[in-house]
């Protein structure tokens, strides 16, 4: 299945099952580029709870200026196959994850779209131990032929 038809199917998936919502978008700014923002959005939170980095990489830039940051990370990963690896590292100690973003704002300016919200996360450790967190996240999407994809992700807790 390419990725075009993965997002389709997803968004028909999730607005059956009354789930799109959970990636909506606030404020003044409406349109058909941001609808397909949000649908890749929806359909890489969704890929990342197969823990698989193969269904997660279609909806990434494969660039040498990706970035990622996660709400574990040590150090930034630059770079696709540095961001591979770091995606991989950390579903290598899961055995289950579930995330949803929320409160999600999405702006679009020219080629690139940037979506801040709020991840709420339930990873499930090998050992068995359930956590449950929140991220304040910011995504920053670029428009590489009319497709939207992930050029930089940092996600870090939220305080209690």
């Amino acid at each position: 299945m390419n990725r075009r038809d993965m997002l389709a199917s997803t968004a028909v998936v999730l607005s059956s099952a009354g789930s799109i919502s959970a990636v909506g978008v606030a404020g003044a700014q409406q349109s058909p580029e941001i609808d397909q923002v949000r649908e890749a959005s929806t359909a890489l939170y969704t890929s990342l709870s197969s823990l698989d980095v193969g269904r997660v990489e279609g909806f990434w830039a494969h660039e040498s200026y990706v970035r990622y940051i996660g709400p574990t990370s040590k150090a930034v990963a630059v770079g696709w196959d540095e961001v591979k690896k770091a995606i991989d590292a950390g579903n290598a100690a899961l055995s289950a994850r579930r995330v949803v973003l929320t409160q999600a704002h999405i702006q679009i300016n020219g080629r690139l779209a940037w979506e801040v919200g709020i991840e709420m996360t339930q990873r499930t450790l090998k050992n068995g131990e359930v956590l449950n967190t929140e991220n304040f996240v910011t995504n920053v999407y670029e428009n590489k032929n009319g497709e939207w994809l992930m050029v930089t992700h940092h996600a870090s807790a939220v305080p209690r």
